[in-house]
């Protein structure tokens, strides 16, 4: 059966028919393969591929970060919800630290193809190397931008500013203004390691310190120090494929949170 003229993806399959439409129309031999029409299809209603049974103005399904923005955007509302729930409960607490990671969440997940975008534009990428670097293409820098953007906001929207939450501020501040300075640059270690030990000392300014019973106030001081400068150059090392890092820091958060 006859029907219009083929698009891109007729292939080779589709020639001109000379019976039924006066050398006007096109079809598929039969045998072919292809598949048949057996009858007549409207373009203006559908858009047939040829032979796959596809219609490409169908939409198609939602990519992962589609689906990650409609995960956050979900959370964000039920935590949203939970808040309002739980007012002036002993569980508003909760409901709280629930509905921050959620806005955080849904912020970042914003943000980071914006700067994505932006850093591609720029040219400010990662380049595998085959050897320490071993993601599949170039990945874009100044992703602790957005996730810093989605840190603060949320924080500064929920949380009241008493000493220890500005010093939380503060420092998440220096890391983040020491991490765009590296991602734009190279940093030597001497000044990542001073630019670490300052954000390490106004958390320990602010009162952000361990607490072991049976140590003294300065070894409890030295551990929380050696604690938070390892912690930051752990993740920094496992920062080489993608999603070790995100990975190992979700578990590590889902630990704490336990």
């Amino acid at each position: 059966m006859c029907h219009g003229p083929p698009g891109p993806a007729a292939g080779a399959g589709a020639v001109r028919c000379s019976q039924d439409c006066g050398g006007m129309g096109w079809c598929h031999p039969q045998g072919t393969g292809e598949g048949d029409l057996k009858n007549p299809i409207s373009k203006s209603k559908f858009d047939l591929v040829i032979g796959s049974g596809r219609y490409p103005d169908r939409p198609e399904r939602p990519s992962p970060a589609e689906r990650g923005s409609m995960v956050a955007a979900v959370m964000f509302i039920l935590s949203l919800l939970a808040l309002a729930l739980t007012y002036r409960t002993p569980a508003a607490g909760l409901a709280r630290l629930a509905l921050t990671a959620a806005l955080a969440m849904s912020l970042t997940r914003f943000f980071t193809p914006v700067v994505a975008r932006a850093a591609i534009r720029c040219g400010i990428v990662d380049r595998p190397d085959g050897r320490l670097k071993m993601h599949a293409a170039p990945v874009p820098y100044l992703g602790g931008l957005s996730l810093g953007l989605g840190f603060f906001i949320s924080l500064s929207l929920l949380f009241r500013y008493d000493q220890r939450m500005t010093g939380i501020l503060l420092a998440g501040a220096t890391a983040l203004l020491l991490g765009l300075v590296d991602d734009l640059g190279s940093l030597s270690w001497r000044a990542k390691f001073a630019g670490q030990s300052l954000a390490v000392l106004v958390l320990l300014k602010s009162g952000v310190v361990m607490s072991v019973a049976t140590l003294p106030v300065w070894a409890n001081l030295g551990l929380s120090a050696l604690w938070l400068m390892a912690l930051t150059n752990a993740m920094n090392l496992i920062d080489i494929s993608d999603g070790l890092a995100p990975g190992v820091a979700l578990f590590a958060s889902g630990a704490f949170v336990v």
